[in-house]
Order: structure tokens, then sequence, then C-alpha cells
């Protein structure tokens, strides 16, 4: 009786699990993939005003790793 019970409760539980999948994955926008990034931006919500790069300065600092003596 107990395994019975388990049985059931597990195919219920498998059942709500996917009825929840379901449910999420169609209220997605983009469920399916795209060939080209353009596809998944909406034209209206981005603006580019400018399209270089300006770096004031940059500071590289290098240190060698201490060498293991054998």
């Amino acid at each position: 009786m107990t395994a019975k019970i388990l049985g059931i409760s597990f195919v219920l539980a498998l059942g709500a699990a996917f009825l929840v999948r379901y449910i999420l994955i169609a209220g997605m926008s983009n469920v399916h993939q795209a060939s080209k990034a353009d596809a998944y931006l909406d034209e209206e919500s981005f603006s580019l005003v400018d399209s270089n790069d300006t770096f004031l300065y940059t500071q590289v600092k290098r240190q060698p790793k201490a060498k293991k003596e054998s």
C-alpha cells in the first residue's frame, strides 16, 4: 500500500513539474534560437550614440613570478 501511494505521489509531482515547466517556457519571448544577435534586440530599446571607446589612460604593472628552486 505504501509503495502504491509513493508511486502515485511521484507521478503527480512529475506531472506538476512538467506543467510548471511548460507554463514558464510558454511565457518566454525568445524560446527559439535566432541565427543573429539582432533578432534578440528590440529596435526601440537601444540607442548607440558613439561606436568608439575612449580610454584616458592605461596602467600596466608587470611583476615576474617567483621561481621555485629545485
